[in-house]
């Protein structure tokens, strides 16, 4: 899911267009932090990895950071969804299923970034520490 205030920046970066005026917008405010956000919460990865890195760039460089929190312990798919978090620019977590209140401050945490930028997310981070300070290293 792909979320912000400004709804072109996600129809360009669906349609992968970046030269409409849209997709420079989006540019324009992920270079100023406020891109978009997506957000990823899952456990395996059954795509291509090629395919799936070819446009987390192509959202990096429309300044959309991913956020992806990942579920279990496959090492495997830990490396990709830290990959693609990477080329975003974005941040990738591993969580323990049974914490509820760990996911929910990750995601609070992306929340902040999304409202305050990465000034905000770093204020947070070191409020918070843990695993949110860890994810506050990660974004670009």
């Amino acid at each position: 899911m792909i979320y912000n205030d400004n709804d072109a920046c996600d129809r360009d970066a669906l349609r992968q267009n970046a030269n409409r005026p849209g997709a420079q917008e989006c540019r324009r405010r992920g270079q100023a932090g406020q891109g978009g956000r997506a957000v990823f919460v899952g456990d395996a990865m059954e795509e291509d990895l090629d395919a799936l890195g070819d446009l987390a760039g192509r959202l990096g460089l429309l300044g959309v950071r991913m956020f992806i929190f990942h579920e279990g312990r496959d090492p495997g798919v830990g490396r990709a969804f830290e990959h693609l978090a990477k080329l975003t620019g974005g941040a990738c977590c591993r969580f323990d299923a049974s914490s509820a209140r760990q996911l929910r401050e990750l995601l609070a945490a992306v929340a902040v970034y999304a409202a305050g930028g990465r000034a905000a997310l770093e204020d947070y981070g070191r409020k918070k520490g843990g695993d949110v300070l860890r994810l506050t290293h990660q974004v670009r």
